[in-house]
Order: structure tokens, then sequence, then C-alpha cells
């Protein structure tokens, strides 16, 4: 997929489609409205800093764990950007 790095994470381009798949795979979880909208504006700004220790995403088969919040602005901002990506089995 992407460039491996030492924590076990990934660095993915992570698409509007493909953030909608991971969500789908769990139940709609609360959005602070306000944290959404930043990430859309640093989406869209291209301020967005792949590989931050704090800005990372956690899949598992049975759906997101973390980065829920982050996937929503990819989709609004219908942008795909690079992230971290941590993959459960």
């Amino acid at each position: 997929m992407g460039e491996k790095a030492l924590d076990g994470s990934e660095i993915i381009l992570v698409t509007p489609k493909l953030a909608k798949e991971w969500m789908s795979r769990c139940k709609a979880q609360d959005v602070q409205p306000e944290k959404v909208a930043r990430f859309v504006a640093d989406i869209k700004g291209g301020n967005w800093r792949t590989g931050e220790e704090d800005k990372f995403i956690a899949v598992r088969k049975e759906g997101v764990k973390n980065g829920y919040h982050r996937l929503t602005a990819i989709v609004q901002a219908n942008k795909a950007v690079e992230m971290k990506v941590k993959l459960y089995g």
C-alpha cells in the first residue's frame, strides 16, 4: 500500500471513497462539527500535515477505532489526502 513506518503505520492516500468505505464498517459516530470544519478547512487550504503523531487513522476489521472526524472531513472536503494509517486485522 503505502510507505511503512517504524510504528507499523503506513502513509496512505485516503480518498473520499476509501474514507466512506472505512466509515461504513461501523455505526455512525457523533462528531464535533467545529472540529470537522477545521479539518475540512485545512484539507481544502492545503494545510494538512501528513504523519503528525496526533493525526492518524486506526482501522480495524469491525470499524474505525481512531480518526472518524478526519475521515468525515475527507468526505466533506471531497479531496484525497495522505494520512498516517494503522490497519489492524
